[in-house]
């Protein structure tokens, strides 16, 4: 159980045995935002044994409080889950997404710096299959998917083609982010924040720039779309 101050500051974390009996009473006052002084004022008039009573049942009632408003509360609950999925995930598909390789070739035929994209890719990186997402933040990264096309509805097909083997390896990496309203990264990962896994076939939208320096493309996303498995 964690116990917290009106402010949000951790009062308890852990079993409520473990806490001595004094201490109990004096974090359950710090909890309702009442000092020491105060509590002492509030009970000072009445008989020693019904200032007991009367105290352990106003701390009973605080902690019943508590429970119901502080217990257990950390920073991604479902209700925040449940209100970036609302504003972020797409109920259809957009059409006419582009891959990481068209996006990067209109960026070196105009001369703009920024441009609102639909881009597809599948979340994870081709060199290091493990490393997808940032922790810690509404970021992850993505690489372009396979030509289905070309590929004829072979799964294994562009692992063996050399043509989609190349094109794939010279595919820039792009780097997909959700931020908040000041424009900083959301501070909960993608993958819980959104419901995705490495491997995700998405579609973004969002706006994006190109690193020159590292090859690289990135997107602050406005929305993004799941693919359905297959």
């Amino acid at each position: 159980m964690s116990l917290y101050s009106p402010s949000g500051v951790t009062l308890i974390q852990g079993s409520w045995a473990e806490c001595p009996r004094v201490s109990r009473r004096e974090l359950i006052i710090t909890s309702i935002g009442m000092d020491k002084d105060m509590f002492q004022t509030r009970t000072a008039h009445l008989e020693p044994s019904t200032t007991s009573t009367t105290a352990n049942a106003l701390l009973l009632a605080a902690l019943v409080c508590v429970c119901f408003i502080g217990c257990d509360r950390k920073p991604g609950t479902d209700t925040d889950i449940d209100s970036a999925a609302t504003k972020y995930m797409l109920v259809s598909e957009p059409a006419n997404a582009l891959t990481p390789t068209e996006v990067k070739e209109a960026f070196e035929s105009s001369e703009t710096e920024s441009m609102p994209v639909l881009i597809a890719g599948r979340i994870g990186t081709a060199d290091s299959p493990d490393v997808a997402f940032v922790a810690g933040e509404a970021t992850f990264l993505m690489t372009q998917l396979p030509d289905e096309e070309h590929a004829g509805g072979d799964p294994e097909h562009a692992s063996t083609c050399p043509f989609c083997k190349r094109k794939l390896a010279n595919a820039p990496q792009v780097m997909v982010r959700f931020v908040d309203d000041q424009g900083d990264p959301i501070k909960q990962g993608a993958a819980e924040l959104l419901h995705l896994q490495k491997g995700d076939a998405v579609v973004i939208k969002g706006n994006a720039v190109f690193l020159e320096a590292t090859g690289m493309i990135e997107v602050t996303a406005e929305g993004i779309y799941k693919r359905p498995k297959e």
